[in-house]
């Protein structure tokens, strides 16, 4: 993945591991311009080098990033879900991508109820859950 999409959607300064401190209704404000039509398409384009998915679906990927970077300015928010029948058509990949991108990932694929409450309580996280259905 390209290094420099990566850099606007996530500051140097701000690393994944210093964010486990701040509340998620807390959204950071910077005097930065970030030219957002431009970072959704860095995103579009690299999403599309690794997965085989329609424009739109990366469009849609790309759009559910930038939300979770500013998840506290919502009351509300969508979930992302990759829902297939088809054995290995690239749902862990495609999670392992937005792990790259999203706002403090949380990469899992076997957490139990109790352990998904403490973890949103405690750290706020973007849960990227793979084999829920198992």
């Amino acid at each position: 993945m390209d290094v420099a999409i990566v850099d606007l959607v996530i500051p140097e300064n701000q690393s994944q591991e210093d964010n486990t401190d701040q509340n998620s209704s807390d959204v950071g404000t910077s005097t930065e311009v970030v030219e957002t039509n431009a970072v959704l398409d860095g995103m579009v384009t690299e999403i599309l080098r690794y997965l085989a998915i329609p424009r739109d679906a990366a469009e849609v990927m790309a759009l559910w990033v930038l939300h979770t970077h500013v998840f506290g300015a919502w009351t509300h928010t969508p979930r992302l879900a990759f829902l297939s029948p088809v054995l290995q058509c690239g749902k862990t990949r495609a999670l392992s991508i937005l792990e790259i991108l999203v706002a403090k990932p949380h990469f899992s694929s076997s957490i139990t109820g109790p352990g998904v409450f403490r973890l949103v309580q405690k750290d706020h996280p973007t849960l990227l859950l793979d084999e829920v259905d198992t």
